[in-house]
């Protein structure tokens, strides 16, 4: 078996473990979606629900088989290429980095908090087309 078969083989391994708990992964990217929208107080709610549906897409679209690799690598797009580092603008300070805590996470929140969230936690795709 070369190099190449058993990269397949993991893949194969992947797309499994991916469908058969495909429930447990979008349940997170849903988590994960309320957290950021409240760490950022509301202001990118529908970047971040338009990120959630694209994830939650890839995960369903992988799981499924969908997406084979190409036979030749892609060429890099334009949007990959390495840019300056994003800066601050001016009148916000950057966020400070704090050391990771050694307690428990914080209890998930409630997708109340935005409708936008809200929406799209119960699958509801017309709040991020507004």
């Amino acid at each position: 078996m070369g190099f190449g078969d058993k990269l397949k083989d993991l893949r194969k391994q992947a797309q499994e473990a991916v469908a058969e708990n495909s429930e447990k992964i979008h349940t997170a990217l849903d988590a994960a979606a309320v957290a950021a929208n409240e760490k950022t107080g509301g202001k990118h709610a529908q970047r971040i629900v338009k990120f959630g549906e694209k994830a939650s897409g890839a995960v369903d679209k992988f799981g499924a088989g969908e997406g084979e690799p190409a036979s030749e690598p892609a060429q890099p797009s334009a949007e990959a290429a390495p840019g300056p580092e994003p800066t601050v603008p001016a009148g916000e300070p950057e966020a400070p980095t704090a050391p990771p805590s050694a307690g428990p996470p914080p209890p998930s929140p409630s997708p109340a908090a935005n409708p936008d969230l809200a929406a799209w936690a119960a699958g509801d795709d017309s709040a991020a087309n507004q």
